[in-house]
C-alpha cells in the first residue's frame, strides 16, 4: 500500500530528519520519502502491520501535525519499472551469464 501524508510543522531539514527517523524501525515500512517544500510524505507499506492511521500516530508522535491525502492498494498503482546493476561472481562461462540475465528479465 502506499499512503500519501500532509504534515504541517516542518521547517527544516532537521524536521523532515525527525520524522524519518521515527519510522526508522517500524514493522512493515517498505519505502518512505519525504518532502520538506512539499510538506509531503509518501509511504509503502504492508498495510497489515503498518496502519495508515499508525502512519498519521507516528508522525504526530513526532510533534508535527499530519493527516492522510491518498492511501492506494499495489493493486490500484500502475506498475513501473526500475534497474538496478548487480556484480556476480561464480559464472564460469557465457551461456551461463547468459541464462541467468534471461531469468532476471
Amino acid at each position: 500500500m502506499t499512503t500519501t501524508v500532509a504534515i504541517e510543522g516542518m521547517t527544516c531539514g532537521a524536521c523532515t530528519s525527525a520524522v524519518e527517523g521515527s519510522f526508522r524501525n517500524a514493522d512493515g515500512l517498505v519505502r518512505f520519502n519525504i518532502s520538506l517544500l512539499a510538506e509531503r510524505a509518501v509511504i509503502t507499506h504492508n498495510s497489515t502491520r503498518l496502519s495508515p492511521d499508525k502512519i498519521v500516530e507516528t508522525i504526530e508522535d513526532a510533534g508535527f501535525n499530519a493527516r492522510i491525502v491518498s492511501s492506494q492498494s499495489e493493486s490500484a498503482l500502475t506498475t513501473s519499472s526500475s534497474s538496478i546493476q548487480l556484480k556476480v561472481f561464480g559464472l564460469l562461462d557465457a551461456p551461463t551469464a547468459t541464462g541467468l540475465e534471461e531469468t532476471l528479465r
